[in-house]
């Protein structure tokens, strides 16, 4: 029948009789079980129509009947327990005016009282069907308005299910057309991807966080900025660190400081976070074929290198050959903006408003060796500036504090490009406002009843909502405490014109930057953690996608004849600007699967590694900062003392705000949905073998985890610096922070 049944939540039970607007004979007595939500307040009366679409068989030529309109009308209340709401469930014992044949397709609701309400599933049951029955499951998850007639359907189908009678279509055209009315986009900035709103005020209800969700959110805000003291730190104006010891006083008044903050200088720490930290996405191989100098590192020689502490006694040639350099280069990102920011930017204690920049900014570019026997990455050389000198780690029983301070320096500056890459590229772009695109075309173009819609929707939730806080502000915030500053749209849409979708699977991505050809160490078990385990997990998710379309599509025939799915997918790439990398059609079960592959990818694990990573790695402003007041090193005999290592910081109010929002942006909520699991049934019990293909997507999530905690007991490299982020016990289902 391709129907369920709804889930037990065990609150109270309304039993009430309905009464049929009309009787006739053959009448069919049912049993309507209705889940409300969270955000129904107060005692209020339920005054539903009821509308039932059914026929005695499942074919295109069926005759649909459709029942005179039933009323069903209880009192009810949203109850308050010891950890808050509760969800309603009321059963109602109603007559329809009709025998209700086996066939249900779909039902229309439309709320006779002002009071609108947000329904969670309706529950059809068939008295002579008896207790045992499933009965016929229709997910609604959307306020039910006064006066609106809405329509939602039973099962999941694709447009070109055989077994769907054209009156069926016909209702589900009309809903895509109600639907595709209340997501017109709003926010349409060129250069950038489309966007539903600007403003949390502007979105469409059924985007707008839960009461209980909203309440989390600004819950984590404010104990971020209460529980270490931060608020009053953002009083301390233009004033810096006086000292690093006064960083820590400061900051972790409350809470304890971030293991960061105690290693940040070693250069076995900073090499290991270009594979495991909080941006481990950016690193490339060094081919064993290129010989120096590099272009990006002209004055890198042979000779220079040999003098590294890390390379002493090595054949650096010799090393080279075996793949075991590998680099970033910040310059193709952040070089456009250095010269138009750094040619106009106050200094500490200059007039800012002379000034439209108030932070320095560089596109450094540096290189790494891998020791693979100890499993360690160490920087081997950092240019901060295109026209400056190349800085190089110093000897071990190096004694001169200068030549120290500049590779401290070299690395700060770095660990800077790092950041506002990090903060506006990898993250706010490439997962949540790229992603976005997709949810508002699914939102338009997919009915609610399309597989590919309720696979999506669990990967989709709270998108919309997050994306319009950010745009409302975020992005203003991250303007003013990251050096990108003002620049910061200029910046992502530069940054959104390198971007290409299909490329963002993991397996691409690294392919683009030189790995899994075995010609990188990197490539070795345990040197590289994220690329590793990203390999195993893109493994469980491809299989499971490919299984559960398989459900629906026996063959490349059957994708190419979805009329909504071409429609989403061409939306999709419309929103994107036409020119990303998105199929402009949908042809082979290959490509979507390869497409829907890519959207869990980003909504789930990658998001979740560069996101709640945050804290750990950015919360301590030396090891990734935000911004700098003093202008980047780029001679050799430049003079750096602490004070200079000091005022290349963020203020102390600036640097507490970024401890603040990255605080925020890491924190876990009590009830979190991550996955594997899902926040609500967009199925139904009847609906097996979708059940059974996401219960063994379920025990394969955890057999990988429990891969990776054997990766990080064995492997050398993780040992050490166990890699935690893309266990699924840390990835969560959608990207809702």
């Amino acid at each position: 029948m391709g129907c369920g049944v709804s889930k037990t939540t065990g609150n109270a039970i309304a039993n009430t009789a309905g009464k049929a607007i009309k009787n006739q004979e053959g009448v069919e007595k049912l049993t309507v079980e209705v889940e409300t939500g969270l955000d129904n307040k107060g005692i209020n009366e339920i005054v539903i129509e009821l509308v039932i679409y059914h026929s005695a068989t499942n074919s295109p030529d069926a005759v649909v009947d459709e029942t005179c309109t039933t009323a069903i009308n209880t009192f009810t209340y949203s109850r308050y327990t010891k950890l808050g709401k509760s969800k309603g469930h009321h059963t109602f014992r109603v007559t329809a005016n009709e025998e209700i044949r086996d066939c249900v397709f779909a039902i229309k609701l439309r709320n006779a009282v002002t009071k609108e309400w947000f329904f969670e599933a309706v529950t059809l049951k068939r008295e002579r069907d008896g207790h045992s029955s499933k009965g016929y499951y229709f997910p609604i998850f959307s306020h039910i308005v006064t006066g609106t007639h809405r329509v939602f359907f039973c099962g999941a189908h694709t447009p070109s299910d055989k077994s769907i009678p054209p009156k069926i279509l016909k209702l589900r055209e009309e809903d895509l057309a109600f639907w595709r009315q209340k997501y017109t986009p709003r926010f349409l900035e060129a250069g950038l991807p489309v966007g539903l709103v600007d403003k949390t005020d502007d979105l469409v209800h059924e985007e707008k966080f839960s009461e209980e969700k909203q309440g989390n959110f600004e819950y984590h805000g404010e104990k971020s900025l209460a529980a270490r003291g931060i608020v009053k730190l953002l009083s301390f104006g233009v004033q810096m660190f006086k000292s690093f010891s006064e960083i820590d006083k400061l900051l972790y008044i409350l809470e304890k400081k971030p293991q960061i903050a105690y290693h940040w200088r070693e250069d076995a720490v900073f090499g290991a976070q270009i594979v495991s930290g909080v941006n481990p996405v950016l690193v490339r191989a060094l081919p064993g074929s290129v010989s120096l100098p590099l272009s990006y590192l002209p004055d890198v020689s042979v000779e220079k290198l040999s003098k590294v502490p890390y390379l002493a006694g090595k054949e650096v040639e010799e090393e080279l050959k075996q793949g075991r350099f590998s680099y970033i280069d910040f310059e193709p990102l952040l070089g456009p903006f250095v010269d138009r920011i750094n040619s106009d930017c106050a200094q500490v204690g200059e007039d800012k408003g002379k000034h439209k920049f108030n932070g320095f900014i560089a596109s450094p570019v540096a290189l790494f060796y891998n020791d693979v026997e100890n499993g360690k990455i160490y920087p081997v050389a950092i240019r901060v500036l295109n026209d400056g000198d190349t800085f190089y780690p110093p000897a071990a029983d190096n004694k001169d504090a200068n030549l120290a301070n500049q590779w401290l320096l070299a690395k700060m500056w770095f660990g800077l490009g790092d950041s506002n890459v990090h903060q506006l590229s990898t993250h706010l772009l490439r997962t949540h406002l790229c992603i976005e695109t997709f949810d508002i075309a699914m939102a338009r173009q997919l009915s609610p009843n399309h597989p590919i819609y309720k696979l999506l929707k669990h990967h989709f939730r709270c998108t919309m909502a997050i994306n319009a806080a950010a745009r409302e502000r975020l992005i203003k915030t991250v303007s003013l405490i990251f050096s990108i500053g003002d620049c910061s749209f200029d910046f992502l849409k530069h940054a959104y014109s390198m971007w290409n979708f299909l490329d963002s699977s993991p397996l691409k991505d690294l392919q683009k930057r030189g790995f899994g050809r075995n010609e990188s160490s990197l490539d070795q078990p345990g040197q590289y953690p994220w690329a590793e385990d990203s390999r195993d997990l893109w493994h469980v998710y491809t299989t499971f996608v490919k299984e559960y379309v398989d459900i629906y599509y026996e063959s490349d025939a059957d994708v190419a004849s979805d009329s909504e799915l071409q429609n989403w997918i061409q939306e999709a790439d419309e929103y994107n600007g036409a020119n990303k990398g998105i199929p402009k059609k949908l042809e082979t079960k290959d490509t979507l699967q390869e497409v829907v592959s890519i959207l869990i990818w980003t909504t789930t694990a990658q998001h979740s590694s560069v996101n709640f990573s945050q804290y750990t790695y950015t919360s301590y402003s030396p090891n990734r900062p935000s911004k700098s007041h003093k202008p980047p090193i780029k001679n050799a005999s430049d003079v750096v003392d602490d004070t200079y290592l000091l005022h290349s910081l963020p203020t102390i109010a600036e640097s507490a705000r970024v401890s603040g929002i990255v605080a925020t942006l890491s924190s876990y909520e009590p009830h979190e949905v991550m996955i594997g699991h899902r926040c609500y049934d967009l199925h139904g019990a009847s609906e097996v073998k979708e059940k059974e293909v996401f219960k063994k997507f379920g025990v394969a999530l955890k057999d990988y985890e429990k891969r990776i905690d054997d990766r990080n007991a064995k492997l050398a490299g993780r040992k050490e610096n166990p890699y935690i982020w893309l266990k699924p016990s840390k990835i969560t289902n959608s990207i809702a922070i």
